[in-house]
C-alpha cells in the first residue's frame, strides 16, 4: 500500500509538471562551487543500451531477491544492457532511509553506481500480487509500470500479519514473481522498441 501512495504522489507530480507546458527550463540554480544548473523539466528519452538498477521491495523495505528470483529478472537485459541489483546495504551506506527516487540523496547514488534507469519491483505476499515501474535515474520520470495478481490466496502469519523473511516468503514472493515474468518481458520490449 505504501509503494501505491508513492507511486500515486510521483505519478501526480509528474502530471502536474507535464500539465505545465512543453520544453521548459526553470530556474538557475547555484551550487556552492559557483556553478549554475538549469532544471529542465523535458522528458528524457529512452537510450539503451544502459545500466539499469533493480530494486526489490516486500512489504515495503528494500530486500535482497533470492536467487532463483535474480535469474528471473537480472537475465533479461543483455539487449537493453545490463542489470544491477540494488540492496539494502548499499542504500543504507549512502545515507538513504527510503527509496525516495526524487531525492538528492538518491540521485547521487544512483550516479555513483552510474545508473541509468531503475527498475523498481515490489512484492506483496499478503495480497500475491506484484507491481513493476521503470524508472528514469537522473529524474525519477516514469516510464513503463505493471501489476499482476498471482492466482490463489496471499500468505499471513499466524496472527494475520507480514510473513518473516525464510524459506516461507521467498517461496511466496518467487510464484509472485513467475506470474511477473511475462508483463515484465512485454514492457521491457516495449520500452525497447519506443527506443528505437
Amino acid at each position: 500500500m505504501l509503494f501505491r501512495n508513492r507511486l500515486a504522489a510521483l505519478l501526480m507530480a509528474v502530471l502536474t509538471l507535464a500539465a505545465c507546458g512543453g520544453p521548459d527550463l526553470g530556474p538557475t540554480r547555484f551550487h556552492a562551487n559557483g556553478a549554475a544548473t538549469r532544471a529542465v523539466t523535458q522528458v528524457p528519452e529512452l537510450q539503451f543500451p544502459a545500466r539499469i538498477g533493480v530494486v526489490r521491495i516486500v512489504y515495503g523495505r528494500l530486500t535482497v531477491a533470492p536467487a532463483e528470483e535474480q535469474k528471473l529478472f537480472l537475465g533479461k537485459a543483455p539487449p537493453m544492457g545490463e542489470f544491477v541489483a540494488i540492496g539494502p546495504l548499499e542504500t543504507r551506506l549512502a545515507g538513504m532511509r527510503s527509496l525516495n527516487v526524487r531525492s538528492d540523496t538518491f540521485k547521487s547514488f544512483a550516479a555513483s553506481r552510474n545508473l541509468d534507469y531503475l527498475l523498481v519491483i515490489e512484492l506483496a505476499p499478503g495480497r500475491n500480487t506484484g507491481e513493476a515501474l521503470f524508472l528514469d535515474a537522473a529524474t525519477g520520470h516514469p516510464f513503463a509500470s505493471f501489476e499482476v495478481a498471482a492466482p490463489g490466496r496471499g500468505i499471513r502469519n499466524f496472527w494475520g500479519s507480514a510473513v518473516r523473511p525464510g524459506p516461507r516468503r521467498d517461496r511466496a514472493t518467487l510464484k509472485i514473481a513467475e506470474h511477473m515474468v511475462p508483463g515484465m518481458t512485454q514492457m521491457l520490449s516495449g520500452l525497447a522498441a519506443q527506443a528505437r
